[in-house]
């Protein structure tokens, strides 16, 4: 007759089994971080801090400086979501934000990027904001030698 773990082994199961998938998933990432070299990761954190600074300072030109003509930027919270397909509408919405919140800067500030770099794909970066509670992914494309964003999610993040 097999016997059953009592509570504290199956939580010690538990514990074990959640070390290795965490384990795992840190070895994907690392499998995946090699392909695309220093110089991509160099120009990336780039963008994401020309990206940061005009978000931070209002700068609209720089800020849509990082996106592509066709780049879509989806925004969800429990509250509130919206999709801005194109440059002229992320522009638009991103001037209306940059209204309201009138000529004083902001000071917002993120946590240092997660990147993925898969074989095929997009390069992906995560950056958290914890301070106010959510996250950006941007998904970058190469294109005429220089990354810039294409597709952009905000979202909650705790």
């Amino acid at each position: 007759m097999k016997k059953r773990p009592n509570g504290t082994q199956a939580e010690r199961h538990s514990t074990e089994r959640k070390r290795r998938s965490v384990f795992v998933a840190v070895m994907l990432l690392v499998g995946l971080a090699g392909t695309y070299g220093e110089d991509a990761q160099h120009e990336l954190d780039l963008v994401t801090v020309q990206w940061t600074d005009a978000l931070n300072s209002g700068d609209i030109d720089g800020f849509m400086g990082c996106y592509w003509n066709d780049a879509v930027r989806i925004m969800y919270f429990p509250f509130a979501e919206s999709m801005d397909e194109g440059a002229d509408a992320i522009r638009e919405a991103q001037a209306g934000i940059f209204a309201q919140r009138g000529s004083e800067p902001s000071n917002l500030v993120y946590e240092p990027p997660i990147r993925f770099f898969p074989d095929a794909g997009r390069p992906t970066y995560i950056l958290r904001n914890t301070g106010l509670g959510y996250m950006e992914l941007f998904e970058f494309e190469r294109r005429r030698n220089t990354y810039r964003i294409v597709t952009h999610y905000v979202l909650p993040y705790s």
